[in-house]
């Protein structure tokens, strides 16, 4: 798993700062007889629970940022005529980590 982007900044003569940005994507068929709704946005919530409080991640990165929900709500996957009616989320992690030059 890769970055979706990342910003890369000096920030000393010895040092860069870089910001690089995780997109989650997730997905979960609609059943509203199993208030699938209310269970999607729990997962959510978890895995914002999950990256807090904002840490190192086992020491790997210098400092996370709190995940942001760019969207929640529904896609159809599969075939546009024959598809599936999904809940769908689209979560952010900012990651910052320093470089030495």
């Amino acid at each position: 798993m890769f970055p979706r982007s990342f910003t890369d900044t000096q920030s000393s003569n010895i040092e860069n700062t870089r910001f690089s940005t995780w997109v989650l994507r997730g997905y979960m068929s609609v059943e509203d007889s199993q208030a699938t709704e209310v269970l999607f946005q729990q997962v959510i919530d978890n895995i914002c629970e999950a990256f807090r409080p904002q840490d190192d991640l086992g020491d790997t990165v210098e400092l996370i940022q709190p995940v942001q929900a760019r969207t929640i709500g529904y896609s159809m996957l599969g075939k546009p005529d024959s598809g599936i009616l999904c809940h769908s989320a689209e979560l952010v992690l900012q990651v910052q980590e320093f470089y030495q030059n």
